[in-house]
């Protein structure tokens, strides 16, 4: 068995070194990648969405508007900046108006680079900022005080291109607070626009 691994080892690396001298010899350059992420691309997406608050957090879910920022390190492997923004309500009789605003700093991992169709995953951390917050403790009897809460997200999404430079993505992130265990949720959809 050792040997039969060994012979196909051999031919292997045989076979990869006379690939590599015939095309480095007839100037054989790799095809450039035709669509979508890759190496050293800029990205700019404005996104919109639907933010799905905790039942923990009594309130209403809405539409988020977003922005991110995109930097591809390889053809498969990009890092991400997003805020997004949106106004709601608390479930509760006073129904309180409540600002929020997402804070996220994103991995991600394009499966398909240089094709029409790019499904990815992303990880990550950030912070929601909540004003106010809603909850009601003895030091916040009226549920008034801001509040940033530190998280933690994973998400995935496919990524279609109409042209080499614009695409239209669509995703799910799960959105855990750290503290509280606070599980939200975010569908987004928006443009992506590459430069570089």
């Amino acid at each position: 068995m050792k040997k039969v691994a060994l012979s196909l080892a051999m031919m292997g690396s045989i076979a990869l070194a006379g690939y590599n001298s015939i095309a480095h010899a007839g100037g054989y350059t790799p095809e450039p990648i035709k669509y979508g992420h890759h190496e050293g691309a800029v990205t700019l997406t404005p996104m919109v969405g639907h933010y799905f608050f905790a039942t923990k957090r009594q309130v209403n879910n809405r539409t988020m508007l977003g922005i991110a920022l995109g930097y591809d390190f390889t053809n498969n492997w990009g890092g991400e900046l997003y805020v997004g923004r949106l106004q709601s309500s608390t479930k509760d009789s006073l129904h309180k108006g409540v600002n929020t605003t997402l804070y996220s700093a994103n991995a991600l991992y394009h499966f398909n680079p240089g094709k029409v169709f790019e499904p990815y995953l992303m990880a990550g951390v950030g912070a929601l900022d909540m004003r106010p917050n809603g909850t009601i403790t003895t030091n916040n009897p009226d549920g008034d005080d801001p509040a940033v809460q530190g998280n933690i997200s994973a998400g995935g999404g496919l990524e279609v291109f109409a042209a080499s430079r614009i695409g239209f993505r669509a995703e799910v992130r799960d959105i855990y607070t750290i503290s509280g265990g606070r599980n939200d949720f975010l569908a987004n959809a928006g443009v992506d626009i590459l430069f570089g």
